[in-house]
């Protein structure tokens, strides 16, 4: 076992051979998401789907995924079939974040290699105060842009 470190918190890993690439690279990216909102997480879940993690906030459902380069299209065609769930969706690159826009988005970022979380507004423009999740899905003031 081995510990995670993340904003000054450690968490425990049973698998510390695992890394952030291949199939895994999602999942794992997507959890240093749930990370950034765990102090306002009501419960949250791994689902083994195309959004591999789940959380609710104030009763609110988010899945949480990872767009690969490439993948925006097929990504924004099963949000659009998703009902009224809300996303949240970490891209490989900014560029990608034109192609996600949609009223079903909670909130899109990238991650650098050092765990830094950018979130980005539809426009495409980095919000430079960090954003959190209320209740209703949309941004309000909160914890994230952390580094760890």
């Amino acid at each position: 076992m081995q510990y995670i470190r993340h904003d000054g918190e450690a968490f425990l890993s049973t698998r510390p051979d695992i890394l952030p690439v291949g199939r895994y690279r999602g999942q794992i990216e997507c959890f240093w998401i749930l990370l950034d909102y765990l102090d306002q997480v009501d419960e949250h879940e791994a689902t083994g789907m195309l959004f591999p993690i789940r959380m609710r906030i104030q009763g609110r459902e988010y899945d949480l995924g990872y767009v690969e380069k490439g993948a925006a299209e097929y990504y924004a065609r099963e949000i659009r079939r998703g009902g009224d769930r809300k996303y949240i969706l970490v891209v490989e690159d900014a560029d990608m974040v034109p192609a996600l826009q949609g009223e079903n988005i909670a909130a899109i970022a990238t991650i650098s290699p050092k765990k830094k979380i950018q979130y980005y507004t539809f426009g495409g423009d980095a919000r430079e105060d960090g954003t959190a999740l209320s209740g209703d899905g949309e941004a309000g003031d909160g914890a994230a842009n952390r580094a760890d």
